[in-house]
């Protein structure tokens, strides 16, 4: 008994340590669909009842873009999350390396896909 309520005392901190070390600020690119690259930071957090948030923010065009991310779910180093700026939205997939300090991923929305990195 003792040894079974140790183990899921194990699982449920080891999944949560997980969510905390997603927090923090990436700094990478974002590739579009013609293989153009631009810088972006990316900052992730928990926010209430676990689910992931943020913002991020990168140039493009000579404007600098601000966007914020939402309703983000982590199962195990995997990150489904949404992102949202002016009148545009989408989805981000990103995979974490084993210690959650660099990820990489899909991103896409009605109009463009293309890739997303990011280093603590």
């Amino acid at each position: 008994m003792l040894k079974s309520l140790i183990l899921i005392i194990f699982f449920i901190s080891s999944h949560a340590l997980g969510d905390e070390k997603v927090t923090g600020s990436y700094v990478g690119e974002i590739e579009d669909k013609y293989k153009n690259t631009y810088p972006v930071t990316s900052n992730l957090e928990i926010g209430d009842g676990g689910v992931i948030k943020g913002t991020y923010k990168y140039k493009y065009g000579g404007k600098d873009w601000n966007g914020f991310f939402y309703d983000g779910k982590l199962s195990d180093k995997d990150l489904l999350i949404y992102w949202k700026e002016e009148t545009r939205q989408g989805w981000l997939a990103i995979s974490f390396d084993e210690n959650y300090k660099i990820f990489t991923g899909k991103w896409g929305s009605t109009n463009n896909n293309g890739n997303w990195s990011g280093k603590k």
